[in-house]
């Protein structure tokens, strides 16, 4: 078998479960968007779930640190799964890592991020899959549930092949 065709088998896969049965480094963030296969998206929310997600513990691959996971209200994510448009200043889930290697703070102190446009997501009232692909980190997946009401993630992040288990990300309040 193919790798795209690996690729579209597990995507396809993760996604099963988010169903309706059940009820890159520059100065700017630059974008990954895998261009290998067909896109899968599916949305199954009553929730709202709109926020960042942030890890409760550091959570880094390489010089890579996951910053959080953004997803954006009900109106993105209808208007994502009605167009073509696959931006990142529409997509309605994004992964943001941060670059940690010593150096690589821009004059006013802020880091260099990566941001993922996912290439599939499931989201339901239970769960949430997310996968991307990106030419520096490889195979990015997320595979969790929501907690205390949708307020709190928890679940596996796998980056390449390291793989980190049941952590939890919490609701973004206040800066950081």
């Amino acid at each position: 078998m193919t790798k795209r065709k690996w690729v579209v088998l597990a995507v396809s896969s993760l996604l099963l479960g988010c169903g309706p049965k059940e009820e890159a480094a520059q100065q700017s963030s630059p974008v990954s968007v895998n261009t290998e296969t067909p896109p899968r998206y599916a949305v199954n929310l009553k929730a709202d779930v709109a926020g960042y997600y942030v890890p409760a513990t550091d959570v880094q691959h390489q010089n890579w640190r996951l910053k959080h996971i953004a997803f954006k209200d009900d109106v993105a994510l209808r208007h994502w799964m009605m167009t073509n448009d696959r931006t990142a200043q529409i997509a309605p889930v994004l992964l943001v890592f941060e670059d940690m290697e010593e150096g690589t703070q821009n004059p006013s102190g802020n880091r260099r991020t990566l941001t993922l446009v996912p290439a599939g997501f499931g989201l339901s009232d239970k769960k949430v899959s997310i996968q991307a692909i990106s030419a520096g980190l490889g195979h990015v997946t997320f595979d969790g549930r929501w907690v205390t009401e949708g307020r709190a993630l928890q679940g596996d992040l796998k980056i390449g092949t390291q793989s980190f288990e049941n952590i939890t990300l919490n609701t973004k309040t206040g800066s950081r």
